[in-house]
């Protein structure tokens, strides 16, 4: 007996609990979207009489606009490079919008070679942009966004061969809604029909709200995305010195006669923010006057591997690796030597 008390006291239990969530909304909350009506009414109720008031409605005016994730600059890429920007534009809105994009190409530095091309894609690998141009484009991109949702946009640029060291271009996207949305404020009177306003503003007055989102530059139902694309390339330079010129006998040192060493010193620099790839520094000389005859010497690497070859005519230093692109002027310097026949 006492089990089944339990048992029955268990299941009573359950009951209230079941019937506690339901009554006091634990369940999913439906969002509500512009447009949504509102309504209230009264009732009175006694012994003998129940009044019923007329119902209010009032609908629910939209909250329009977007956001853009943060975007990171692209540093460091070189000329005729193509480069993609990724990010997410959400709609903040209380309903599905439709968001029209714009193109702003609107700051830049020389030597940019001229305008860099641009197209925007829904996936990194698209091949068809939905809308391209250079420069600054036009909001011929229109995006339809769920409320609440969010849209990947990759934006895609193509630096311009001619683009120089350090040459950048910054860019904003623009996105706002489309559209006007009519709203009202109304309510039902106790005979049936519908009526716009409060009662205050007189029967049959309509209330028209109207909100028109289609201006870019506008703080609610806007939002820009800005970033920056950097070209980094390399400026090299080369000089040839002669170190020296010696003969056996000392007191003959510093004259170019038959039988003198030349040697000569050759630096290159990287004065550029971009790295030089597959250096090959070649020196040839002049085989009819002189001869090579040794001393071949790295004075400084700047800190790479250099290989080394030598022929009947001509002197090779090949670098391993990368040559500059620290955004400080990278140097390295060699020599060797010469005998005049």
């Amino acid at each position: 007996m006492k089990r089944i008390l339990k048992a029955n006291l268990l299941f009573i239990t359950g009951l209230i609990v079941i019937l506690f969530f339901s009554t006091y909304g634990f369940a999913a909350v439906t969002p509500t979207t512009y447009n949504d009506v509102v309504t209230n009414k009264v009732v009175i109720s006694g012994n003998n009489f129940t009044a019923v008031s007329n119902a209010m409605g009032t609908n629910v005016l939209p909250i329009v606009g977007g956001s853009w994730d943060a975007s990171s600059d692209i540093s460091n890429v070189a000329a005729s490079s193509v480069q993609s920007n990724v990010s997410v534009l959400s709609n903040l809105g209380n309903n599905a919008f439709t968001f029209r994009i714009n193109v702003d190409n609107f700051a830049s530095n020389a030597p940019c070679g001229g305008l860099w091309a641009w197209g925007i894609y829904t996936n990194n690998g698209g091949v068809v942009p939905y809308l391209s141009g250079s420069g600054n484009g036009i909001g011929a991109y229109s995006i339809w966004i769920p409320m609440g949702a969010t849209r990947r946009i990759v934006f895609r640029v193509t630096l311009s061969s001619a683009a120089g060291d350090s040459s950048w271009q910054r860019w904003r996207l623009l996105a706002h809604t489309t559209g006007a949305h009519q709203n009202r404020t109304n309510y039902i009177g106790d005979n049936g029909f519908e009526y716009g306003g409060p009662p205050t503003m007189g029967w049959g007055d309509e209330v028209t709200n109207s909100l028109a989102w289609n201006d870019p530059t506008g703080l609610v139902g806007s939002s820009s995305n800005e970033f920056a694309v950097r070209c980094s390339a390399p400026i090299i330079g080369v000089s040839k010195t002669i170190q020296q010129i010696a003969m056996v006998s000392t007191s003959l040192d510093d004259m170019a006669i038959p039988g003198a060493t030349i040697t000569y010193r050759i630096t290159v620099t990287n004065r550029g923010s971009g790295a030089a790839q597959n250096v090959k520094v070649r020196d040839w000389f002049d085989t009819t006057h002189v001869d090579y005859r040794g001393g071949l010497t790295i004075v400084s690497n700047a800190s790479l591997t250099w290989g080394t070859n030598v022929t009947a005519n001509f002197v090779l230093w090949s670098n391993i690796g990368n040559f500059g692109g620290t955004g400080n002027a990278r140097k390295a310097v060699f020599q060797f030597n010469t005998i005049i026949r």
